[in-house]
């Protein structure tokens, strides 16, 4: 079973590092940008300005259905003064191979059309049968501008400073930069689009849709590229708890659930 888990790792590390994003956008094909919610933090951290109000949850999901590739993710978000921040955790793997990512955000507003956020990450990986440990420090940047009421246009750069993962191999944490329009058509249905840029990785672009049914209940879908996959999952809001379900689909590898639920104090 070891050698199965090994390549299974080496063959879809790159899909995991951006499967720790919430139920909702991995319902709507990994959507990133113009979406506000707790993983903002993580997803565009601009968009956590947007959020006025002491927000904490967790997201859970099993890629593929396969036990040992698990990512657990909390998070809370605090209001403070003109802006918000918010501090994330996630943790990924199993004995063999484990990553753990802590970070702390900020975003204001600049003006009513104009957001900014920044994200201190660390990011540590051990390896097990005595291979070692890696860890390492690097900022990401978060931009977000809405020049109407309907269209959100957002920017997000990962990894500023070229951390490396794996100093003897040369590997890099993900160096990713991201841009995406997000629309919305009428008061119920949102639709959004997002291309992203990798050194090591061809052009992957996601897209998805939000129709909410009222202001308790939503429908999504999402499709992806890079491998392609599609997903599609639900939303609903029970008092002050917000639930999220998620389910996305690759050919090759099968499903991958994942659920979120997050606590608005004063909603």
């Amino acid at each position: 079973m070891r050698p199965f888990f090994t390549l299974l790792f080496a063959c879809c590390q790159t899909i995991a590092l951006t499967q720790n994003n919430g139920a909702r956008s991995s319902s709507m094909g990994d959507l990133k940008m113009g979406l506000s919610d707790l993983f903002s933090a993580i997803n565009n951290q601009a968009m956590l300005s947007e959020i006025r109000t002491i927000s904490a949850g967790v997201n859970v999901q099993n890629q593929f259905l396969v036990k040992n590739l698990s990512t657990a993710a909390l998070g809370v978000v605090v209001p403070i003064g003109k802006g918000s921040s918010a501090l994330y955790y996630s943790t990924y793997g199993y004995s063999l191979y484990h990553q753990n990512q802590l970070g702390l955000s900020y975003a204001l507003a600049l003006g009513p059309t104009f957001s900014m956020g920044l994200n201190a990450n660390y990011n540590s990986i051990q390896l097990g049968e005595g291979l070692g440990n890696e860890s390492a420090f690097y900022p990401d940047l978060g931009l977000n501008y809405k020049p109407t009421d309907k269209l959100n246009i957002g920017i997000q750069f990962q990894n500023l400073t070229l951390s490396k993962k794996v100093k003897q191999l040369n590997e890099l944490w993900p160096v990713t930069g991201r841009l995406g329009l997000n629309y919305l058509i009428n008061e119920k249905l949102l639709i959004g689009i997002q291309g992203n840029v990798y050194p090591d990785r061809p052009f992957e672009i996601n897209s998805g849709l939000e129709y909410s049914y009222s202001n308790l209940f939503s429908f999504r879908f999402g499709f992806a590229t890079q491998p392609t996959r599609v997903s599609m999952g639900i939303g609903f809001k029970i008092q002050s708890f917000l639930i999220d379900l998620a389910s996305s689909y690759q050919p090759n590898l099968g499903f991958t659930p994942s659920i979120t639920l997050v606590f608005n104090h004063g909603k």
